[in-house]
Parts: structure tokens; sequence; C-alpha cells
């Protein structure tokens, strides 16, 4: 009779050690399937960064090209005058035009009869009858 309660007792503890290994398992086989997802982000992660090197690589390829392509062009101090010419006032705006008003004879003021308010005189040319270069288009350049 004490026999037969241990016997269940083993077998109750046998089917608990058995439940718990399957619980193992099935978290062994998490913790595999978790390692498998990473090994593949890790190799798109990889593949990746060897692709936006190789892309890091043609830009920077690409953009020596361009430069040397773009130093042909000859831009001078142009910026600088842009930049120079963006901080004047209104008053010294005010003040340039009207030495040029000034500078003009009073026929070259009226136009050039095209009815267009133009007065004729090529920018970056000396006024005639003044000898003085036209303030206006300080910054135009002849090609």
């Amino acid at each position: 009779e004490k026999i037969v309660p241990g016997i269940q007792k083993t077998a109750e503890l046998v089917q608990e050690i058995a439940a718990a290994s399957r619980e193992q398992d099935a978290g062994a086989e998490q913790i595999n399937s978790a390692i498998q997802q990473l090994d593949t982000v890790i190799q798109q992660n990889a593949s990746a960064s060897e692709e936006m090197a190789s892309t890091a690589e043609e830009l920077s390829s690409q953009s020596e090209q361009l430069g040397e392509m773009i130093s042909f062009f000859n831009v001078g101090n142009a910026r600088r005058q842009i930049a120079a010419r963006k901080h004047l006032t209104a008053e010294d705006h005010q003040a340039n035009l009207k030495k040029a008003q000034l500078a003009m004879p009073s026929s070259a003021g009226k136009g050039n009869g095209s009815g267009n308010g133009s007065i004729g005189i090529a920018p970056g040319t000396k006024n005639a009858s003044s000898g003085r270069a036209d303030t206006l288009d300080q910054d135009f350049e002849q090609y």
C-alpha cells in the first residue's frame, strides 16, 4: 500500500520534469529563431553598409569630376560683388541714382526715343559727355 503512492508521486515528478524539459526546448527554439533573425539583419546591414560605402566613393569621384569641369569657368569675384550689392541701403541706392543722373547730360536723360526709358548707353561703357564709367552697371562684365 505504501508503494503505490510512492510510484504515483514518482510518475508525477517524471511528468513535471518532462513538461519542464519541453518548455526549455521551446525556449531554446525561440532563442535559435531570434539568433537566425539577428544573423539575417546583420547580413542585410553589412550589405547596405558596403553599398553605401561604394555609393559614397562614387559620389566623391563624381564631385571631383564636376569640380574639374566647372573649374573651366572663371567666376572671379562675382559672389563678392553680389554680396556687396545686397548690403546697399535704400539711401545708398538713391545716392547712386542721383550721382548717375547728375553725370548724364540733359539730353541723355530724355531717353533714346524707344519709349521704354532706356538711355541707350551700353553697360560698362563710359558716358560720352562726361568720360566717366556708368555707375549703375558696375557689376557688368564684358566677355
